[in-house]
């Protein structure tokens, strides 16, 4: 996987930094970004909400290009359906010196009552949401812009996962045009 690295450089901090004592930042290339969103299931979506950014954390599944949210009654199927929205899933070194982070961008919709074929059958994709309550309702968020980052040691677990294929019912190739390395 080709992966595009660059030095970010700390604009305040603990005092000088020398080059040698900055970790570089890798821009994941677009199959990292989607082995890494396949191979989690909790993640924060962001909308607009009566005028405010909102992020909600929620259980997710994704099926290349769809991120799939079962939901109830509330500010995520007031809001996010038919507008824009942001998703992001993120991991941290159990060590704490290194991380990385996956964003997703594109429009949500209330898939619950869709009669489609491909609504019918991301409703029906194994989702159990941790929350309680009701989550009566699917939202699906289609990923036209996706990119992530990597810095530091990364838990050997998440690197693992990453490097996995993908499974064969998300395939890789997207009939939406997906963008890595969008900057953020």
């Amino acid at each position: 996987m080709g992966v595009m690295r660059q030095t970010v450089v700390p604009t305040s901090g603990h005092g000088s930094s020398s080059p040698s004592d900055v970790p570089e930042l890798e821009v994941l290339d677009e199959v990292s970004c989607l082995q890494l969103l396949c191979h989690h299931n909790l993640g924060r979506i962001a909308f607009v909400h009566e005028s405010w950014p909102i992020i909600l954390p929620v259980n997710y599944v994704y099926e290349e290009p769809h991120l799939i949210i079962r939901t109830g009654l509330g500010a995520k199927l007031e809001s996010a359906p038919l507008n824009a929205a942001a998703f992001e899933v993120d991991g941290l070194d159990p060590s704490g010196d290194g991380a990385w982070s996956v964003l997703a961008q594109g429009p949500a919709l209330d898939i619950t009552e869709s009669r489609d074929e491909l609504s019918a059958r991301l409703r029906s994709l194994p989702l159990v949401p941790m929350a309680p309550g009701e989550h009566r309702h699917t939202l699906r968020m289609t990923a036209m812009f996706i990119s992530g980052r990597r810095f530091g040691g990364v838990d050997h677990a998440d690197r693992d996962r990453s490097e996995r294929a993908i499974p064969a019912r998300r395939p890789h190739r997207s009939r939406t045009p997906v963008r890595a390395g969008r900057s953020w």
